[in-house]
């Protein structure tokens, strides 16, 4: 099991401090670095560039939210797609084999294995705006059982455990695990639970 993290725009230096703090003490696999919807591309570019420093200085990979054209002006490691279909394969064609493409936004088993055929690096189940519901953690539950392209699902920081139950290969969190007091501390006690 590893971290899928979907952080959200930070307020504040002492936010990207945070977010430094998080990934000293937790082995993240991947964070996605989520872009307002208002926000320009060129706003984005200038907010996450020092964010993508440190998120790599963490041995984590740094993921762009549905801008492929950005990631290599950026030096980031690849993109959360949650474009459709057509944006996913034109990051595709863009960016593999060199980087990272995740796939968002699948609604059912067919999008799934679309999803799949045409290259996802893994498939995320949920949206991390939200907690998951019982259809997210189901689909996550057959995509893990059936299929060798890695599987994330969104948890529920008030409740992991249906994630964590569905053998997915990533869990993941999104704004809402940055609202705890102390984020870092559960991460840190579901590893533990993860490797016993």
């Amino acid at each position: 099991m590893q971290f899928l993290l979907f952080c959200p725009r930070f307020a504040s230096p002492e936010d990207a401090t945070s977010l430094a703090s998080l990934l000293d003490r937790v082995d993240v696999a991947a964070l996605v670095l989520l872009r307002d919807d208002a926000e320009t591309e060129d706003a984005y570019a200038a907010r996450i560039r020092p964010l993508i420093d440190t998120v790599q200085s963490r041995d984590c990979a740094a993921l762009l939210d549905g801008l492929p054209g950005l990631v290599k002006p950026l030096g980031a490691d690849g993109v959360h797609m949650t474009s459709g279909q057509r944006g996913f394969t034109d990051a595709i064609a863009t960016l593999k084999p060199d980087f990272i493409v995740g796939a968002g936004d699948v609604h059912s088993h067919h999008e799934a294995m679309l999803r799949g055929e045409a290259g996802a690096d893994y498939l995320l189940f949920g949206d991390p705006r939200s907690a998951p519901s019982a259809a997210d953690i189901a689909d996550a539950e057959w995509w893990a059982e059936t299929f060798e392209i890695d599987a994330a699902i969104v948890a529920d920081p008030e409740d992991p455990e249906p994630a964590m139950a569905t053998g997915a290969e990533f869990i993941a969190f999104g704004p809402a695990l940055w609202e705890l007091p102390d984020p870092d501390r559960l991460l840190v006690a579901l590893h533990k639970k993860a490797s016993k």
